[in-house]
Formats: C-alpha cells, structure tokens, sequence
C-alpha cells in the first residue's frame, strides 16, 4: 500500500512510521480520532446506538485507551485473551 503513494508524500511517511518503524503509537492516534469524530457525530445525531466501530485494539496505547471510556459503537476485533477480555490491558480495564 505504501509504495502507491509518491515518496514524498504524507501517507508514504504515515505507513513508513506505522508500520515499518513499528511507531505503534501514530496508529494509536489515528484510530481513537476516528472514532471520537464518529461516536461525536453518532451522538450528536441520535444513533450512537448503531455505530459499529471495528478497533484492532492490540495498537491502541494507554492514552488513547483512555478515550474510549465505555467502548460505546466499539467491537474489539484483535484476539481477546483467555478471559475473553482483550489482551491490552488498558483496553481490558475499560470492559
């Protein structure tokens, strides 16, 4: 996917620090913005009820767990533990 941006592209320094460097971090961001934006929006118009937000959480850092506050529209797609909570741990605390 990187290689159909231009070099000097911001997608192409994106994917290259997401996924290459491992900068977990950048992803992590992405993710809870998107999904504050849309669970705001699903708020806002009365169908929060109806969000499906998948979210690989394994990614997800402390900081932007924290954000999710109660997972509402959110279904955890990584691989959940032997609890049957997700296997990160600030994700877990929320469930």
């Amino acid at each position: 996917m990187r290689d159909g941006y231009d070099i000097a592209a911001p997608g192409y320094a994106w994917l290259t620090d997401v996924y290459k460097r491992g900068r977990s971090e950048r992803w992590s961001s992405y993710a809870t913005e998107l999904y504050l934006q849309l669970s705001g929006m699903a708020h806002r118009d009365r169908w929060l009820s109806k969000l499906r937000y998948l979210l690989y959480e394994d990614k997800i850092v402390q900081s932007d767990a924290e954000r999710f506050r109660d997972l509402a529209g959110v279904w955890l797609q990584s691989k959940p533990g032997a609890d049957g909570k997700s296997q990160n741990p600030w994700i877990a605390e929320l469930q």
